[in-house]
């Protein structure tokens, strides 16, 4: 059976890595390679830094790769720089040669286009890198499954099911730009919308609404069209001062700092909302009162529920070895002759079963309190959830700020508008 000198893969996403090891398990197990190992290298390791010195750099980065699969990532960039000629003609002619040919699996990764550019440097280089492994983009039901079970990982409470379609949507414009990292990309947009989740003092829980994640993938898509240069697809509905304000900077460096400030100062008055012109002091700091109680609410309601499950372990642990004394106890009784002995033993071992019973039942009470105050804590969330989509759709606050509870209604954060329970029809 003839191993194939070479594989180029072609990868627009993750995995290669991965696939590089199988590859080399693969061809380890039927004894074509004497180590199912992976040897990692970047043009870097290729290319030299003056005349005549990138051959001999290459051809020893071959020997290295003797036996186990030489995994060269971002191999595009042979094709680009100084040397880097030379590096590809050495490749091409020493796969050929009996020391190397069909004694190791030599790897090219690389985004499509650049490794078809790449191809394109040697007429021998594409013959002998012919096996292609394609990884295609993940769908945007993929996506969207990884980003809920990312977000799932948080104490953050969300419902994303309204907005999937829309989400949707955006995922599917991103995969469409070349610089879309399918699952490494889903993480960094997963982190803004934690982010995003921690900002938000609207409410005492943790959370994430539907308008907050469109925000944070609008947020993206325009970031990464504006990287490519390509404005198609962006939806118009996004609120420009809402826009992340490395977004629209030029590419200049001095009048990029400046917009970058001017942009920064208006999203940081729209996300910490100063007061309005004409709010009276009282007002103001009774609003401000009302902010720092809603963030203490909610930071003593998290340290609860720490405690409580901390608690929870401390009695789950007890029960244990309440358990485990129970146990030994029973071991010893079928050890020991004296009857006084086994007399004792068997009190002890009662009196452990009694306790390991206890703490079960206030194991299980304490299991049911920690779920009913979560259960709590997603009502009351869904709950302020309605008022404050109430209060939008009501149009009092023509500045789009957020509302803040006082004990009766709700007052915009800057101050000027006031809305009854009331009115809203909480009474």
């Amino acid at each position: 059976m003839h191993i194939l000198s070479c594989l180029s893969l072609i990868s627009p996403g993750t995995g290669k890595t991965t696939t590089a090891r199988k590859i080399g398990q693969f061809y380890y197990e039927l004894g074509f390679l004497s180590k199912a190992e992976v040897i990692e290298c970047s043009a870097t390791n290729l290319v030299g830094e003056y005349v005549g010195h990138t051959g001999p750099k290459t051809k020893k980065q071959l020997e290295q790769g003797l036996g186990k699969v030489l995994f060269i990532d971002e191999a595009y960039r042979l094709g680009q720089g100084h040397f880097t000629q030379e590096a590809i003609d050495e490749l091409v002619d020493c796969v050929t040669k009996p020391k190397f040919h069909g004694k190791m699996v030599i790897i090219l990764a690389g985004y499509d286009r650049d490794m078809n550019s790449l191809l394109s440097t040697n007429e021998g280089l594409s013959s002998r890198f012919a096996n292609e492994i394609i990884f295609p983009s993940l769908l945007p039901h993929h996506c969207l499954e990884l980003l809920e079970a990312t977000l799932s990982k948080e104490d953050i409470f969300y419902d994303l099911h309204d907005a999937k379609g829309q989400l949707g949507e955006i995922i599917t414009e991103l995969s469409k730009l070349p610089s879309w990292g399918n699952a490494r990309d889903v993480q960094t947009l997963a982190k803004s919308m934690i982010g995003a989740a921690y900002q938000d003092e609207t409410t005492e829980i943790l959370s994430l609404t539907n308008d907050t994640a469109l925000l944070c993938a609008n947020n993206m898509l325009l970031e990464r069209t504006g990287r490519a240069k390509i404005f198609k697809g962006i939806p118009r509905e996004i609120p420009p001062m809402q826009l992340n304000y490395k977004q629209s900077a030029p590419n200049n460096p001095d009048v990029k700092l400046e917009v970058t400030t001017q942009i920064q100062e208006s999203a940081e008055s729209m996300v910490d909302n100063g007061r309005d012109d004409g709010v009276p002091d009282a007002v103001w700091q009774q609003l401000e009162e009302d902010k720092n109680n809603a963030e203490l609410r909610a930071k003593e309601a998290k340290e609860n529920r720490i405690k409580q499950e901390e608690e929870l372990l401390a009695v789950q642990k007890a029960a244990k070895e309440a358990e485990d004394t129970m146990r030994q106890y029973q071991e010893c009784e079928e050890h020991i002759s004296d009857e006084t002995k086994q007399m004792e033993l068997m009190r002890l071992r009662e009196l452990a079963r009694i306790r390991e019973a206890n703490l079960k039942a206030e194991q299980g009470r304490r299991a049911r309190e920690i779920e009913n105050a979560r259960k709590a804590e997603v009502e009351k969330k869904q709950k302020e959830q309605l008022v404050q989509e109430k209060l939008k759709e009501m149009g009092v606050c023509c500045a789009g700020f957020r509302w803040i509870k006082q004990s009766n209604g709700y007052r915009c954060a800057g101050g000027s508008h006031f809305v009854s329970n009331a009115q809203i029809g909480l009474l």
